[in-house]
């Protein structure tokens, strides 16, 4: 079981490469990135190739549900997948 759960509710698919390599990037390697979005299969593997299995990635697609909603329910669903001790909350964006 990894120590650490990083979780991402995302909409923003031009940031992922960076994401990816940022948390390749960490010296501290037991997580897991839960990515919770819609991306097409295509982005899928690319996503994968880019983590390249540095570490456990699980892709979640989101429940169609009213707009107002979405953000709320896809965390509360990423949680219920998430199993690290402590959870981090990674933005889809990069400053």
């Amino acid at each position: 079981m990894p120590k650490i759960t990083v979780l991402t509710i995302t909409t923003h698919t031009q940031y992922r490469d960076m994401q990816a390599e940022a948390l390749k990037l960490q010296t501290f390697q037991d997580f897991e990135w839960i990515v919770v979005d819609d991306f097409v299969e295509q982005n899928n593997t690319a996503l994968r190739e880019a983590v390249n299995n540095a570490f456990k990635l699980i892709h979640i697609p989101p429940i169609k549900v009213v707009p107002y909603y979405a953000a709320c329910m896809a965390c509360n669903t990423g949680l219920i997948h998430a199993s690290g001790e402590l959870i981090y909350f990674m933005a889809d964006y990069i400053l």
